[in-house]
């Protein structure tokens, strides 16, 4: 073990012509620790950062010659948006594992193009472990125009848990049909609380709380959460579809979409956006994109611009810390009820 600008390097590592190098960017209470027991069987060796900076990163794959990463698109977002990313020399990944939260299918084709034909995707939660994999030649073969929409997808299913979609009623709908994502196998764990696992594993299935759907050739695709959807008048709207086309734009960087009470529809649509390195996307550019892609019901009210979003201890964005932010700057500062139709 010796450290090294910040940063941990363990190695059981013999030698060997493609060893593995993994670059411990999870965090080690979540996949990195994982991650990092295999490499360390198997002989290769692992570089903890102490923090996550680009540079540094960036630098340490090129010096120590990283050949598997676990990272969130979050961090992927941030490699992506170093100016001088283009400078190292990244030729040595192998494999890079991206979850932890849905990719961006724009975000996910650069991605290619900036590393090559080495990225991956999975889907699962802690209770249930993977369960679905986009594996790196899928990936690439969307990425180059083989049928891109897969860019939105998780993967096919993996084969020690079973996946299937469940109407409110829980029954399994049909291919192609949106409903609760729910897993069954050896995978799934139980929670120390009996009744905890009682409220989410129900007739041999574990309940994710996602909606998605499964297409004919076996693809997932997590649409949002099954709490995550915004009651407009009536009309339920998933935020991950307004947060997937804001995303289209280039100025923006990351989005989130969340409900906020409205006197005069119950709830409405509201989006906070972060910008890339010198774009200032406007609310009006936001909302006219959104109209011209969803229609005028399903397009934010308002939009928002702040400089980072609240996250989670894993890296996720914190949507309940978020709705009270902007719930408690609202009450400090009422705004009228939105005139978007």
């Amino acid at each position: 073990m010796r450290c090294f600008d910040g940063s941990i390097k363990v190695s059981t590592a013999r030698r060997a012509a493609r060893r593995n190098v993994t670059l411990a960017l999870a965090p080690m209470s979540h996949g990195g620790g994982p991650a990092s027991f295999v490499t360390l069987v198997l002989g290769g060796t692992v570089v903890i950062p102490t923090g996550f900076d680009p540079p540094n990163i960036l630098a340490a794959i090129e010096r120590e010659g990283v050949t598997d990463m676990w990272l969130s698109p979050t961090a992927l977002y941030l490699l992506l948006d170093w100016p001088e990313l283009r400078r190292y020399d990244l030729s040595t990944l192998r494999y890079v594992l991206l979850g932890m939260a849905g990719v961006s299918p724009d975000r996910l084709k650069h991605a290619v193009e900036v590393f090559g034909p080495c990225l991956s995707h999975s889907y699962g939660q802690l209770e249930t472990g993977f369960v679905t994999i986009f594996r790196p030649e899928d990936i690439a073969g969307a990425a180059s125009g083989v049928k891109p929409e897969r860019l939105s997808s998780s993967g096919t299913l993996v084969h020690t848990s079973r996946v299937a979609v469940l109407d409110d009623d829980g029954r399994e709908v049909d291919t192609g049909s949106h409903g609760e994502i729910v897993v069954r196998g050896g995978g799934v764990r139980r929670y120390l609380d009996p009744a905890l696992t009682a409220a989410v594993q129900r007739d041999g299935w574990h309940r994710t709380g996602d909606v998605g759907y499964i297409d004919a050739d076996g693809f997932l695709y997590v649409v949002g959460r099954k709490k995550d959807v915004i009651n407009v008048a009536g009309f339920k709207i998933p935020a991950a579809d307004v947060e997937r086309v804001i995303m289209e734009l280039p100025e923006v960087r990351e989005c989130a979409v969340i409900a906020v009470p409205d006197p005069i529809r119950g709830e409405a649509i509201e989006a906070i956006v972060t910008a890339n390195a010198g774009q200032s996307p406007s609310a009006a550019a936001v909302i006219k994109h959104c109209v011209a892609r969803l229609g005028t019901g399903r397009a934010p009210h308002r939009v928002q611009q702040w400089p980072e979003l609240p996250r989670s201890s894993v890296g996720k964005i914190d949507k309940r810390s978020l709705v009270q932010q902007v719930l408690e700057a609202r009450a400090r500062r009422p705004v009228e009820p939105s005139g978007v139709a």
